[in-house]
């Protein structure tokens, strides 16, 4: 029985970090820091969430058909008709012909700071449910 609960352990804690990591990757593409680009941009569009004016979603609907969620400076730096061009990994964005300097988000960069914390987190409860004795049907704690 205590392989089934070390399996579990590493299954949730396996999760933990694949979902962790997705969530920097998100919030790093908004900056489109990581993304190759080439096209043209036909539609710009911003959506308001819960708090309008805090956490707007910024949108860019480029050709070949492309929509890119993008942070809000992104979204300010580009125009509609704007051609688009950068390469993957590249902070400069190359809009018309001039470079537009791009930067990690605050979203991003706290969750790259949030996320070793919350693996640590993960981490000791893993270590503390595996330390707990093992109880028995009545949830009294079994003498090992």
């Amino acid at each position: 029985m205590r392989s089934h609960r070390v399996l579990t352990i590493a299954w949730l804690l396996f999760c933990g970090v694949l979902l962790g990591g997705a969530n920097v990757w998100v919030a790093a593409r908004r900056s489109t820091i990581p993304l190759s680009l080439n096209g043209r941009l036909v539609e710009k569009e911003q959506r308001a969430e819960k708090h309008p004016g805090n956490d707007d979603v910024y949108l860019l609907y480029l050709i070949p058909s492309r929509r890119l969620q993008v942070d809000q400076p992104v979204f300010e730096n580009l125009h509609e008709g704007d051609t688009i061009r950068k390469e993957s990994w590249s902070r400069g964005l190359i809009r018309n012909g001039s470079e537009v300097t791009l930067t990690w988000s605050s979203d991003c960069i706290g969750l790259v700071k949030a996320m070793p914390m919350t693996l640590v987190v993960m981490l000791v409860t893993a270590f503390a449910v595996l330390a707990e004795p093992k109880q028995d049907k009545t949830g009294r704690k079994a003498v090992r």
